[in-house]
């Protein structure tokens, strides 16, 4: 048997809808058959008998311009609404309840205040800090939106998917770097002095001059991040890889967390990675995670010709 949603929004509007219904039944007694969101805009002119711009009638609503738009021109099909012109602005459309609409609201009024005191009463009964605890999650949605939440708890899981390795815990580390580096030269562009590093890596990391860590999403290994020490105080990140298959997925800044990390083991002052204004993606994260551009090259370092910007985080 297939699990049922229970996402907060399905089963609020599932709640909702079902309120509507009953709330619905109410006016059909009454031989009052007209779309629910026609209430709405009549409980409004009820409780202001005064004309009123689209814009007016989106906002009571928190409803967007185009809805009202259409609920509006509806409404004025079956003769509830009329439309009015401003006399200095021609433009400005302007909605007023017919009388055809005012006599329907003197027959709606009783089961609307019935519907409101079943609300009050029912709340009151068995929820009643309802109003409170939905207050204080709109207000709390105005401090850090939905969309940042939902991005926080996915960060969260696809960090726990990413398991780092380091060259030397890795079958045929040389080849997978290998072919990360000819990714990245495909797309963009080489750099000479890296194919020397890359080439002579298992080298370097024999003499303690370099760190290579691979990034795993299960099985498959699917980036990396090269590190060499230049100095006393200074360490370079000379190449971060992931496969585009898998970004998105926070991959990257488990590695440069890592490197990071690695840095401070090292004893060093400084991070910094060279890099260029094409590479977006990779410039973001580093200045993300704290580093920033400079102008002051480490003079122990090689610096390559083809990549023009300095970032730097001091550790």
């Amino acid at each position: 048997m297939t699990q049922k949603i229970s996402s907060l929004h399905n089963r609020l509007r599932q709640f909702a809808d079902h309120l509507i219904e009953e709330e619905m039944k109410v006016y059909h007694e009454l031989g009052i058959d007209i779309p629910h969101r026609w209430h709405a805009i009549l409980q409004i002119f009820n409780e202001d008998d005064q004309p009123h711009t689209i814009t007016d009638l989106a906002e009571l609503q928190n409803k967007t311009h185009p809805d009202v738009v259409y609920t509006v021109n509806q409404m004025m099909k079956h003769g509830l609404v009329r439309e009015m012109t401003d006399r200095n602005d021609k433009r400005k459309r302007f909605i007023k309840a017919s009388e055809k609409a005012k006599q329907l609201m003197s027959e709606l009024r009783p089961a609307w205040q019935a519907v409101q005191d079943a609300t009050n009463s029912w709340v009151k009964e068995i929820a009643p800090d309802l109003w409170l605890n939905i207050e204080a999650l709109n207000n709390s949605l105005e401090k850090k939106s939905f969309f940042q939440r939902i991005k926080k708890e996915k960060k969260r899981a696809d960090l726990r998917n990413v398991l780092l390795s380091r060259f030397e815990e890795v079958q045929n580390g040389k080849m997978l770097l290998q072919n990360f580096w000819n990714q990245f030269k495909g797309k963009y562009f080489n750099i000479d002095a890296l194919d020397e590093f890359i080439l002579n890596i298992d080298e370097h990391i024999t003499k303690n001059q370099a760190q290579v860590y691979f990034a795993r999403w299960g099985e498959p290994i699917i980036g990396c991040i090269c590190l060499i020490r230049r100095s006393f105080k200074f360490c370079e990140i000379v190449h971060l890889w992931v496969d585009e298959n898998y970004r998105r997925r926070y991959v990257g800044t488990s590695l440069l967390n890592k490197a990071i990390a690695a840095g401070k083991e090292m004893g060093v002052n400084a991070l910094f990675s060279q890099s260029h204004p094409k590479l977006v993606a990779a410039n973001s994260l580093f200045q993300h995670a704290g580093f920033s551009v400079s102008d002051q090259f480490p003079k122990a370092a090689e610096e390559f010709s083809n990549m023009p910007l300095l970032l730097v985080k001091d550790l």
